[in-house]
């Protein structure tokens, strides 16, 4: 009977593979890790103006980590946001499409002098139906999806800026 000895072989098998790839892990490496080692250290960020600026220094904190202290880069970021129509025609519909763009301007500085600065920005869309608090609530998610995204892109600058390692 061969049957026994297929499936022991199989088991057998099985077995082996289990034991090789017990060590492997399967993070992506594009994952979040933690501040250690992250690349960029941590920093000091100024004191928001607006909640588009908090999200933003939010997002970095989250990522970069915050630090303390008169020797810390100070991270100073600006936001704007600008809202356009999407599409040429004028239909006969009240639902338009739109789209936002945050534009984040931000300077890190030590002790006075600046070491980086930048422009990045992000887009969002939305759809706007003419009922008025619907429309707002739509903007204001679309602002802040805007502001992560363009957050997202300070961030890898920051990442890849040889002065801040």
């Amino acid at each position: 009977m061969w049957w026994p000895s297929i499936r022991n072989g199989a088991l057998g098998m099985i077995a082996l593979a289990a034991l090789v790839l017990s060590g492997c892990t399967v993070t992506p490496l594009h994952a979040d890790r933690t501040t250690v080692g992250s690349g960029a250290r941590p920093m000091a960020y100024a004191v928001p103006s607006s909640r588009l600026e908090q999200v933003v220094y939010q997002t970095l904190a989250a990522r970069l980590g915050t630090a303390r202290g008169e020797n810390a880069l100070q991270l100073t970021a600006s936001v704007s946001v600008s809202q356009s129509r999407i599409g040429l025609s004028n239909p006969p519909s009240p639902v338009v499409d739109r789209q936002i763009v945050a534009t984040i301007r931000y300077r890190v500085e030590r002790e006075g002098e600046i070491v980086a600065s930048g422009t990045r920005t992000g887009t969002s869309g939305y759809r706007s139906t003419g009922q008025i608090v619907a429309d707002d609530a739509a903007r204001q998610n679309a602002d802040e999806e805007a502001v992560r995204a363009a957050t997202q892109a300070v961030i890898a600058a920051l990442l890849s800026d040889p002065a801040l390692q």
